[in-house]
C-alpha cells in the first residue's frame, strides 16, 4: 500500500515495551483506539480496542451494513429508534467473546467497553471511508 508522504501521519499509540505493527493503532478522540486492517471502496475492515466505560457514543454509518465480532472482553451495544425528535434506546445486549452483531445502514447504535482491553472487529459494506473519518 502507497501512502503519500505529503498526507498527515495519525497520532500512534503505543505503549513501552510493546512492538510497533506494521499498520499503527490510531486514538480515537472518544479516548479507544482502533486499527485500520482494510479498506477499498467495496469493503472496510478495522479493530478496535475499548477501555472500561469507553463508548463510540450513538451514531450510525450512513449507508453501510455493519458487522462487529467481540473478539475479547465485554461489549455492551445499544441500539437507538427516534421518538418525538430524542433518540430513545430501542435495545440493550451485552456481548461477550465470540459474539456477533450487525447494524443496518442508518441505523444508530452505540458501543460502551465494559472491561478493560475488550477488543472488536468491524466490517463494513460498502466502506465508510468516503463520508466518516473516525469509527
Amino acid at each position: 500500500m502507497f501512502i503519500s508522504p505529503s498526507l498527515p501521519r495519525p497520532k500512534t499509540t503505543t505503549k513501552p515495551g510493546q512492538q510497533r505493527s506494521r499498520l499503527p493503532l490510531i486514538e480515537h478522540p472518544f479516548g479507544y483506539v482502533y486499527r485500520s486492517i482494510w479498506h477499498n471502496h467495496f469493503w472496510e475492515m478495522l479493530s478496535i480496542i475499548w477501555g472500561d466505560r469507553q463508548t463510540s457514543k450513538p451514531h450510525c454509518h450512513q449507508i453501510s451494513f455493519n458487522l462487529t465480532r467481540v473478539q475479547s472482553g465485554r461489549i455492551l451495544e445499544r441500539k437507538y429508534r427516534i421518538s418525538g425528535g430524542q433518540l430513545v434506546v430501542a435495545s440493550e445486549q451485552v456481548l461477550t467473546a465470540g459474539q456477533w452483531t450487525w447494524t443496518l445502514p442508518f441505523q444508530v447504535h452505540e458501543l460502551i467497553g465494559l472491561s478493560d482491553r475488550s477488543q472488536t472487529l468491524h466490517f463494513y459494506f460498502p466502506s465508510r471511508k468516503s463520508t466518516v473519518h473516525h469509527p
